[in-house]
């Protein structure tokens, strides 16, 4: 279980490095206020999840985050 925890650990820390690195929206603030915080916060997400999605066609398309065995 420790080993299985320790690979799920890893994949999100993996995750996070491709919005943080590759995207930047998580090392800065998201500045981009709209009329009120409720609308400020769905834009966030729309972003997130469209990098998210991103992320995912590459993990799909030949750029795994770890070696397949």
């Amino acid at each position: 279980m420790k080993d299985y925890m320790g690979r799920a650990k890893a994949r999100q820390e993996s995750f996070n490095g491709w919005l943080k690195g590759t995207f930047n929206i998580l090392g800065h603030r998201f500045r981009h206020n709209q009329r009120t915080a409720e609308k400020t916060m769905e834009l966030h997400q729309t972003v997130v999840h469209a990098c998210a999605v991103l992320i995912q066609y590459d993990y799909e398309n030949g750029h795994p985050p770890f070696p397949l065995h």
